[in-house]
């Protein structure tokens, strides 16, 4: 089909020398848009997190005072909903992005370890 295209586009079968050049042109840009699609990706997984994580922190601080058992088991429920994984998700972005200090920045204003170990 691309052959096509150029003998139309030129009127004649272009040699080797101008295939070779076609075709890296058009293996660099489909290149750069996996790559562009790929890089997307992380974004949004790494906006999911802050997302995630903002919420779990903000429920983290919302234990009622004094004590309100109905408020407190809500809070809990969404606890356990956005903050579960979520130490191992920053250990993992943090692996990933280790080579962007921008990124490391902002990965490293947030605890490390807010998970409570299962008892056994």
């Amino acid at each position: 089909m691309l052959v096509e295209m150029l003998i139309n586009h030129i009127g004649q079968v272009p040699d080797i020398k101008v295939m070779k050049i076609f075709c890296t042109i058009v293996v660099a840009v489909l290149t750069l848009m996996m790559l562009s699609c790929a890089a997307g990706q992380h974004a949004v997984n790494v906006d999911k997190f802050f997302e995630r994580r903002g919420i779990c922190d903000h429920l983290r601080g919302e234990f009622p005072d004094p004590p309100d058992p109905v408020r407190a088991k809500e809070i809990i429920e969404g606890v356990n909903e956005y903050c579960t994984g979520t130490d191992a998700q920053l250990a993992d972005l943090k692996n990933r992005y280790a080579d962007n200090p921008a990124m490391m920045e902002r990965l490293n204003a947030y605890e490390p370890r807010i998970e409570r170990k299962k008892q056994p």
